[in-house]
């Protein structure tokens, strides 16, 4: 599969346009805290950690091998072939799957010999199920998301002046890229989750992204590589203007504010809609529409998604899962998750892999609505 002008065609590039559906596997590979079971620190407050802390607290507790055999055993409970068969059952062809830097490496910086083991599964299953997979770096090394706690380390931007960082992250994708160069599975790879530049740093997104395609394409000539519009096209370039070919530029779209008001939510699809034609059109690119939410207006999730389709752009819902339980936010395909979550600070091993067992699918409410309304946009 390779990007062909504006399109992403099979047979290399020269085949038929393909027509890409997906979802995401937010909360598995890295923990957000406010939709998943990452768990909290004070029992006062219950304020929500971000991966990093909740990894860095465990590591001082029970040491860094036990920590990961620890959230092997989530990770296994988390996302199961059950979970796969789910999402093919919606019709869909693509997972993107977001995870964290310390999935890969220790906190020195080197490759874990087991930081392989969630990603090789879910290549492999879902091969058997004929999708593909985006490999999605969410969370670098030192935060690189305006500490974002969807970045992984809340309140921190280091990759921007932290050279250390920068060249751990040029590490971890060419790890990746040497691993699955010759995985026709596996359709692309997504470089930095919504990257914010530091006003601390020269660094652009821009360059950011150049050095680490170019080290991606020092191994790999053939693999589509994503990068992020975040927040919008003005922080990337025409890719010819850098020489990147193969190449599928992603947005974002949350039109967070006044979720109830129908009509507001309507004009903000129609114009993201509009944005994303206009850049494809101008820069002769793929565009992908990599996260949204249209919060409980269904008609406007159908819109939006059978839109996208028609255009041939590419598109994946946040998220398969999510412990929220609000109707209007309609987070997941999985939802609303009440089961009480592990201090890991106070709680022993046993109890935090005890309460974890209650975060399977299993334990969540199916979001029918949502379901069938991404199951209808995907199959038409």
């Amino acid at each position: 599969m390779k990007v062909d002008g504006k399109f992403i065609r099979n047979n290399h590039g020269k085949g038929d346009t393909i027509s890409l559906k997906g979802i995401n596997l937010g909360g598995w590979l890295l923990r957000e805290g406010w939709m998943d079971p990452i768990g909290f620190e004070n029992t006062n407050t219950e304020e929500t950690l971000d991966d990093y802390v909740s990894r860095q607290i465990m590591i001082e507790r029970f040491g860094e091998q036990t920590t990961d055999e620890m959230l092997d055993v989530y990770q296994k409970l988390y996302i199961q072939e059950s979970d796969l068969d789910v999402i093919k059952s919606l019709g869909l062809n693509f997972i993107r799957v977001p995870f964290y830097w310390q999935e890969i490496m220790d906190q020195h910086g080197e490759i874990k010999s087991h930081g392989f083991d969630q990603l090789d599964w879910i290549v492999k299953e879902a091969k058997k199920r004929k999708m593909y997979v985006i490999l999605d770096l969410h969370g670098a090394p030192g935060g690189h998301s305006d500490g974002y706690l969807t970045g992984g380390q809340s309140g921190s931007n280091m990759l921007w002046t932290n050279s250390t960082y920068q060249q751990w992250t040029e590490n971890i994708w060419k790890t990746i890229a040497s691993r699955y160069k010759n995985d026709p599975t596996v359709l692309g790879y997504d470089l930095l989750n919504e990257p914010v530049a530091s006003k601390d740093s020269n660094l652009s997104i821009i360059d950011i992204y150049d050095r680490l395609y170019k080290a991606v394409r020092n191994i790999d000539a053939n693999h589509i590589i994503l990068m992020g519009a975040f927040y919008n096209f003005d922080f990337l370039c025409n890719p010819t203007d850098r020489g990147w070919t193969n190449v599928i530029y992603q947005t974002h779209h949350y039109g967070a504010d006044n979720r109830e008001n129908k009509s507001i939510q309507e004009k903000f699809m129609k114009e993201q809609l509009e944005y994303l034609k206009e850049y494809r059109d101008k820069w002769n690119i793929p565009v992908y529409a990599g996260e949204y939410s249209f919060w409980n207006h269904y008609d406007l999730w159908e819109t939006w998604m059978t839109s996208l389709s028609k255009e041939h752009i590419m598109w994946s819902s946040w998220t398969y899962k999510n412990t929220d339980c609000s109707p209007i936010n309609n987070w997941g395909i999985y939802v609303c998750n009440e089961n009480p979550k592990p201090n890991v600070r106070l709680d022993a091993k046993e109890e935090i892999l005890k309460k974890w067992q209650m975060f399977s699918s299993d334990y969540y409410k199916r979001n029918d609505s949502l379901y069938n309304t991404i199951r209808k946009c995907a199959i038409k």
